[in-house]
């Protein structure tokens, strides 16, 4: 013990942060395995994946037996090979992968497990304490995919990686409907997509299944433009009297609507897992250079 008490006396100041670190790593790391903190989480998404409630659907499908379908990989081949076999019509496609995804999924939010990601926890609570939940859901495919429930972006990101399967152009459709006693609150928001064929945009939706012929192109432009009438024959549960122009608009054409929050997610899960290690061979590297150095 002395020998140690001796060795941590003879480090640099730097050595003894990155012991430090390592330890404290390492600890988080073990102890997130067997404990689970209730963070208040919201059921909401916001920002770009705008608000909406989750538990406001009146009618849904799922099929329990497509839950082997639980990676993108699985889910893709699984898709592909579907659209193959039945050698499908881009539109054909389209209308596939809608009725895949309101079987695979119930309406519900997934989350990031703390001890999956237990940085990621960490740098929210002392980053964005109150929002905790606006950041946990999963984005990454193969976390949705692990789950039976998906909200409106994560089965957005799903369609969308399909129609990238299939070569068919695709973007995201927000809405960001401000209620109308106070603008800076939202009566409805949501995500859904668009996909392309033949230069017309059609409208879908896996999450809350409106009813509505996927194969009409006037849904998207007319949505756009903010038709009312359009808009509360899809969505009587959330109808609206004013519809603010730009209050539903296009984003993401081609691209993915969700990378930076991927992002976060994935640098903060190799820091959860990996993080101890990294800065254990900073402190075996720096020790090396010093013993060089005499």
């Amino acid at each position: 013990m002395n020998k140690i008490f001796t060795l941590y006396k003879k480090t640099s100041f730097f050595q003894k942060i990155l012991i430090f670190l390592t330890s404290f790593f390492l600890f988080l790391s073990i102890i997130s395995k067997f404990i689970s903190p209730q963070f208040q989480s919201s059921e909401t998404i916001n920002g770009d994946m705008p608000f909406i409630q989750i538990a406001q659907i009146d009618y849904e499908r799922y099929d329990k037996n497509l839950n082997f379908l639980n990676s993108m990989d699985n889910l893709k081949n699984y898709f592909l090979k579907k659209v193959a076999e039945e050698k499908l019509s881009d539109i054909e496609i389209i209308e596939y992968a809608n009725d895949l995804l309101r079987d695979r999924f119930l309406h519900g939010n997934t989350y990031i497990e703390y001890s999956d990601n237990w940085f990621l926890y960490v740098f929210l609570f002392f980053w964005d304490n109150e929002n905790i939940g606006l950041y946990t859901s999963s984005l990454l495919p193969d976390d949705i995919l692990l789950s039976e429930k998906a909200i409106c972006n994560q089965q957005a990101i799903i369609f969308q990686k399909l129609m990238k399967a299939s070569d068919i152009e695709y973007k995201s459709i927000l809405f960001n409907i401000p209620s109308p006693n106070n603008p800076n609150l939202n009566s409805f928001g949501h995500f859904a997509s668009a996909a392309k064929v033949n230069d017309e945009w059609y409208f879908i939706d896996t999450n809350i299944e409106p009813k509505y012929n996927i194969n009409d192109p006037t849904i998207t432009p007319g949505l756009l433009d903010g038709n009312i009438k359009l808009f509360n024959s899809l969505y009587p549960s959330f109808s609206q009297k004013i519809i603010p122009k730009g209050s539903i608009y296009e984003k993401s054409k081609n691209e993915n609507p969700a990378k930076l929050g991927q992002f976060l997610h994935v640098i903060t899960n190799f820091l959860s897992s990996f993080g101890w290690l990294i800065f254990l061979v900073m402190f075996l590297i720096t020790g090396l250079l010093k013993t060089k150095k005499t």
